[in-house]
């Protein structure tokens, strides 16, 4: 995809190399079977005798979100516990986890559900004074740049918003790099606009938009501050890259055959 192309070009000038390949394209589709609406399929046009072509929409039972749901609730279900070594520990622990802004127990299984529609998702953890908050961030908005075997020790994230400037639009990107040396974790953070939605474009100064969020951050520590969520399987569809594939990423015929029929045997009531 074009955006990511730009990403790659200009990380590319300091140093930053990505591999963005097809996967991109990969999610997009996986996306669009989540959302059930695939684009040329459950739109599409029919001929009539009268040689006239008109606009039809196939109906779905959209197996892929469900198919996700299912898995999601055997991963984590009400009954799942995160206990430390003493019950004040815990406690602790659960008061940031589920705090009012955090909300794990209600995000946490949605956020799964989407890391296996989308093959990946990512959590990024931060503070604002003295609160701890989860960020949880899909596999559209994140781009490894460095790993070993699977372990991802480099990655970026995207934050994008549009604005008007003027009579037109401007999209705006917060990318923050991470990195992890196995001592250090640093958190680094710069600030793009565009007049173009499929391009990175110029880069601003990044108090106009986030006063308070400094540049470049670090701590010391035997953890980095995120996660990496993938489904357990093999990725097939680029070896090379780190990131994870859809639970469904090869059952998409499945897919495309089962609203097919649902949708023949709709018709088949209705016309009598």
């Amino acid at each position: 995809m074009k955006l990511y192309d730009s990403i790659s070009r200009t990380m590319a000038k300091q140093g930053i190399n990505t591999m963005t390949g097809d996967m991109y394209d990969f999610i997009a589709d996986w996306m669009s079977w989540y959302r059930g609406n695939v684009a040329n399929f459950h739109t599409y046009s029919e001929q009539l005798v009268t040689g006239r072509k008109v606009k039809r929409e196939r109906l779905t039972l959209n197996m892929a979100k469900k198919v996700c749901e299912d898995m999601a609730k055997l991963i984590w279900t009400e009954k799942t516990q995160i206990t430390l070594a003493t019950p004040e520990d815990t406690s602790a622990l659960w008061s940031v986890l589920d705090s009012k802004k955090n909300n794990l127990s209600i995000n946490l299984p949605k956020f799964i559900e989407r890391s296996l529609a989308l093959g990946t998702g990512m959590l990024v953890e931060y503070k604002i004074g003295d609160e701890v908050l989860i960020d949880y961030i899909d596999a559209d908005l994140i781009i490894p740049f460095i790993w070993d075997n699977s372990q991802v020790s480099g990655i970026m994230t995207i934050s994008r918003s549009i604005q008007n400037d003027g009579s037109a639009k401007r999209w705006v990107s917060l990318i923050t790099i991470h990195r992890f040396d196995g001592k250090i974790y640093t958190r680094e953070h710069q600030l793009f606009a565009s007049k173009s939605e499929t391009q990175l474009g110029e880069r601003i100064d990044l108090s106009s938009q986030y006063p308070d969020l400094p540049e470049t951050q670090a701590w010391e520590t035997d953890t980095p501050h995120f996660q990496l969520f993938r489904p357990n399987i093999a990725n097939n569809l680029d070896r090379n890259s780190p990131m994870g594939v859809s639970i469904f990423a090869n059952r998409v015929d499945n897919l495309r055959e089962i609203d097919i029929i649902f949708d023949s045997l709709s018709q088949e009531f209705q016309l009598g």
